[in-house]
């Protein structure tokens, strides 16, 4: 599944349960969950076709 497809069918309808029960703890983490793993889809996307991720960023931290 590549970043697109899991933000559409991951990311977007768990921070959408979120929004509809903000006070649920276990809404709340899997939202922190599924952003983090998108942005690791992201990464690995990025790395595999030769793009260095942090140029998104405007160049890396050090």
């Amino acid at each position: 599944m590549n970043a697109r497809d899991f933000h559409d069918e991951i990311v977007e309808p768990t921070l959408k349960e979120f929004d509809a029960d903000f006070g649920s703890r276990r809404c709340a983490f899997l939202a922190v969950a599924v952003v983090d793993s998108l942005v690791a889809h992201i990464y690995a996307e990025a790395t595999q076709n030769n793009i260095d991720p942090f140029d998104f960023l405007g160049g890396r931290y050090v």
